[in-house]
């Protein structure tokens, strides 16, 4: 394998190299041991599934997420609920500058939640 081929395939295995948002990620806050976790690919495309209290009770729900727009550190990620488009909602996203770590806020219906990640 020449020198070319292998510095290929190494960054290709870093989730730094390319777009450092590419990896596994965990929700920094604990719901009752629970965290919510999202997954992107190098086509800045995955999932998520997000963990969230309402009232007295914690609900879970599953998203395809795509990365819709980076700028340097900022993204914004669009979350799709697959059967009910009315919780559909983008993403905006601060990454940190070890960039382990997404700073999150989404909009309606999704503004009180924290959304905050570290790597997995």
């Amino acid at each position: 394998m020449n020198r070319a081929m292998l510095c290929l395939c190494c960054c290709a295995s870093i989730p730094a190299c390319g777009e450092p948002i590419r990896g596994d990620w965990k929700g920094i806050e604990d719901y009752d041991g629970f965290h919510s976790t999202m997954s992107i690919d190098a086509d800045l495309r995955g999932y998520a599934h997000l963990i969230f209290p309402s009232g007295t009770s914690t609900y879970e729900a599953d998203f395809d997420v795509q990365v819709m727009d980076s700028q340097g550190s900022s993204y914004v990620i669009a979350f799709d609920f697959e059967t009910a488009t009315d919780l559909d909602f983008d993403m905006d996203c601060e990454m940190s500058i070890d960039n382990d770590r997404l700073y999150c806020s989404a909009g309606e219906p999704w503004e009180d939640y924290d959304f905050n990640w570290e790597r997995d």
